[in-house]
């Protein structure tokens, strides 16, 4: 499978509360080659030369070769993950306080772990870097990390029941950012701090994978499942200062580190169509939730029509990250939030209510039952 990772807005806090929204665009392996032939119809019917990047102006719903591209990636079995934050003048403390947050993970996990020598000598490297990089960029890290753990929970319950094979293989690939000091410090952070946080991500909030007919997980088993192992689990999670007191009967250990790093890089999307055609879905995302379509509800449903439905009760397709905890600050938010229903409904049914409202009810009783 390829997954293909970019990012549209500011991140930065502003008077207006503007979007910012990172996305990521799953490619079944057997569908590159006709995904890839897509965007070229796409560009062809615009106009546009194959090597030329679709950045201005953008095609929206109101084109109809715009429109039979996203059911061509519909009818691919593509998909696309997306996470949004809004944020407001006020939540500059708690980002900091987030980017503070990972610095001491770090640092307790020198001291936990006695970590010394040229292993202690690149983690001060990490954390040095991690507090160089701008609240604008550490966003993006953060947000991007949090992007890929819960893509990886839909994209294998999805796949599992539409192309098994592509779970043998998890291809990641991001747009990068350029040749400036801080963009490059900005990968190496990245590179260095997303499968540690992928790992704190997944222990907080478990995956659940739907064990049902015609779901074959078997060659995701094949290549990323290890052996049930609770106390490395405990390990794990103590090292993070993570309680999985409750759960730790029913987690099922899963090789991150070879899902998330064997197949790893940034490249230059004028390089990759898979990365050009992220950047118009992401794109087209942050620029819908500003309202700036002509018919937003129109381009809502388009983009729903990539995304795989929740598996939280009472959450969205599109997930949203709110670094101070208080949605309300957030403009337009009736608007906005008309618009993620509009994409929950046109999203693909993966979780049924019925499966988030048991699974919620039964995390609840084992939390209690463990206190």
């Amino acid at each position: 499978m390829y997954i293909f990772i970019d990012e549209s807005g500011l991140f930065l806090p502003t008077e207006n509360n503007s979007c910012s929204t990172v996305g990521a665009l799953c490619v079944p392996d057997e569908a590159i080659d006709q995904v890839e032939r897509a965007l070229t119809d796409l560009k062809k019917s615009l106009g546009r030369e194959d090597d030329d990047e679709i950045k201005s102006p953008r095609p929206d719903c109101t084109s109809k070769p715009f429109e039979c591209f996203i059911a061509k990636l519909v009818s691919l079995n593509c998909t696309f993950e997306a996470l949004v934050t809004n944020i407001s003048l006020n939540e500059t403390e708690t980002i900091l306080q987030a980017k503070n947050n990972v610095i001491e993970g770090m640092k307790r996990y020198i001291e936990v772990e006695k970590i010394k020598g040229d292993e202690l000598e690149f983690v001060m490297s990490v954390i040095n870097l991690t507090n160089s990089l701008s609240l604008q960029l550490f966003q993006q890290v953060y947000m991007q990390c949090y992007l890929i753990v819960g893509l990886v929970e839909k994209v294998l319950n999805f796949y599992a029941k539409n192309s098994p094979k592509s779970l043998s293989s998890f291809k990641w690939r991001i747009d990068q950012k350029g040749t400036k000091s801080e963009e490059k410090t900005f990968e190496k952070v990245f590179q260095s701090l997303y499968l540690s946080i992928a790992v704190s991500a997944s222990l907080r909030n478990p995956m659940r994978l739907v064990f049902e007919e015609n779901n074959n997980f078997d060659y995701f088993f094949h290549s990323f499942n290890t052996k049930k192992n609770s106390k490395k689990l405990e390990n794990e999670a103590k090292l993070r200062g993570i309680d999985i007191t409750a759960l730790k009967n029913h987690m099922l250990p899963m090789n991150l580190q070879l899902i998330l790093a064997k197949d790893f890089s940034f490249i230059d999307s004028k390089k990759s169509k898979g990365l050009q055609i992220v950047d118009l879905l992401v794109s087209s995302t942050n620029r819908c939730l500003k309202r700036n379509f002509d018919d937003n509800e129109k381009m809502a449903k388009l983009l729903g029509g990539l995304m795989i439905n929740s598996p939280d009760y009472g959450k969205y397709a599109i997930r949203t990250i709110i670094f101070d905890g208080n949605i309300d600050h957030s403009e337009n938010i009736k608007e906005k939030i008309e618009l993620y229903e509009i994409m929950e409904k046109s999203s693909k049914k993966i979780f049924t209510e019925k499966f988030k409202k048991n699974l919620f009810v039964i995390k609840q009783e084992l939390e209690k039952n463990s206190v």
